[in-house]
């Protein structure tokens, strides 16, 4: 994921965000269709045989995409500098506003917009997981069947995917930092009206807007990397920044099942989840050009 990024990040530079965006729908598209796909295939075989699918798969597709990715690199070096991947020239004012950002991962842990990008990537990834692990359970416990509970994070991931598409344009009529600021903050707020929420319908529609700004905000949080950091250590800079998505993801699910096992609500892990997206959407306040 980070080299993949970390390259189109670099091909990339007057649509950023859009490029980024329809890169990371795989991922969502990747989750909605291979776990019922290999479940079908496990009613008849063995989770072995399904690892050993998934397997093929990945080789299949992904490695000659790889192959395809690097002979397309050797073949433009100077594609990240003078122009977009289709050829089309970057606007001169935005090249040199992108030289003049360029930082190594040294110096960009020295700055606040980096532990900025720090602090969003954990609790984006903890409240996530809050919400994976506490909505089904929540419905189910509503009475609501657990197939139909389990569409709520379909519907998510139709929001995470929409966004992909929507968000870049966001982005040039209100900046990345604004956009990110209200996209953390909308997922703030689906959380905090699940406590309380009543019915299928009200809890589809939480999980579709929930999904639009988690898929926006991620999307945006990635791009502002090379936009702050610029081209050059983007992909080291973005490894040390998924490490806190990674700490947030372990801590995610243990902070809600902990909250879970003390409070036997799920309103109060809703409301830490809200609030911990209510600091990230505060941290975006100071994600800033370096050059301001």
């Amino acid at each position: 994921f980070t080299p993949v990024i970390a390259t189109v990040s670099k091909w990339f530079t007057d649509k950023r965000v859009l490029a980024v965006g329809l890169t990371t729908v795989g991922i969502a598209t990747g989750q909605m269709i291979l776990p019922p796909v290999v479940a079908l295939f496990m009613v008849d075989h063995t989770w072995q045989s399904a690892y050993i699918l998934l397997a093929i798969v990945l080789w299949v597709t992904a490695l000659p995409a790889v192959i395809l990715l690097r002979k397309q690199t050797s073949r433009n070096p100077t594609i990240s500098s003078n122009q977009q991947s289709d050829g089309t020239p970057v606007n001169n004012k935005d090249t040199l506003s992108q030289r003049a950002n360029e930082r190594s991962a040294r110096e960009a842990v020295r700055t606040v917009p980096f532990w900025m990008f720090v602090i969003i990537g954990f609790v984006t990834a903890a409240s996530f997981y809050i919400m994976l692990v506490h909505v089904v359970a929540y419905a189910v416990d509503m009475e609501i069947k657990p197939t139909d509970a389990a569409l709520i994070l379909t519907f998510l991931n139709v929001g995470l995917i929409a966004a992909q598409f929507i968000v870049w344009v966001l982005t040039r009529r209100l900046s990345s930092r604004f956009t990110i600021m209200m996209l953390l903050a909308l997922q703030a707020i689906a959380l905090f009206l699940l406590i309380g929420a009543s019915g299928y319908t009200a809890l589809i529609a939480l999980g579709l807007i929930y999904g639009f700004g988690f898929g926006g905000s991620n999307t945006i949080r990635i791009s502002m990397i090379s936009e702050i950091f610029g081209t050059r250590s983007a992909g080291t800079i973005l490894g040390l920044v998924t490490l806190a998505w990674a700490a947030g993801g372990i801590f995610g699910p243990i902070l809600a099942g902990y909250i879970f096992d003390v409070s036997q609500s799920y309103d109060v892990a809703f409301l830490v989840g809200g609030l911990l997206l209510a600091m990230g959407a505060t941290s975006g306040f100071f994600l800033k050009s370096l050059n301001r």
